[in-house]
């Protein structure tokens, strides 16, 4: 892999990160009102996407 491409997989993987963390706090409120447990701080140890992908799958 050439040093271009290298940069180039670095930047979709940067995106791809931010693109998670971006949908996960526009995610917040939603859950927040469906659970009625958002707590920042007693979940700040749950992994973001599997955090968001356990509230979000269709019952």
């Amino acid at each position: 892999m050439s040093r271009h491409e290298q940069q180039d997989e670095h930047q979709r993987q940067l995106y791809l990160f931010h693109l998670v963390i971006s949908f996960y706090k526009g995610c917040q409120p939603f859950v927040a009102r469906i659970r009625g447990l958002w707590d920042g701080e007693a979940l700040l140890g749950v992994p973001f996407a599997g955090f968001v992908i356990l509230n979000l799958h269709p019952i």
